[in-house]
């Protein structure tokens, strides 16, 4: 077994940080596809009404600008919404209380 360099040796605590990283991320987009598919379920009862929005259909319908709901989103503030293969949809059962 070879001794370690000082240099393997500063980098751990950057890979056990990078790891730590990693596994958050997995379980925040874990948790998101859950919530989707949940509400997915939950709304599926109401066939005459999309499960999901996108932005754009989201602000059409209800008139709020696309910027405005972007600045929600960066606030945590506006409806409920995900983020699922790099596009943001709402969920259309909580658009009702934007109207």
């Amino acid at each position: 077994m070879r001794a370690r360099t000082s240099t393997e040796r500063r980098q751990e605590p950057l890979h056990e940080l990078l790891d730590g990283f990693a596994n958050l991320v997995a379980e925040r987009v874990s948790d998101r596809v859950a919530e989707a598919l949940k509400a997915q379920r939950e709304s599926s009862s109401s066939a005459k009404k999309p499960d999901f929005l996108s932005e754009r259909e989201l602000a059409d319908r209800t008139g709020i600008s696309r910027r405005s709901l972007q600045g929600w989103r960066q606030k945590g503030r506006g409806p409920r919404w995900v983020k699922l293969g790099g596009r943001v949809l709402y969920d259309a059962s909580a658009i009702d209380n934007l109207k």
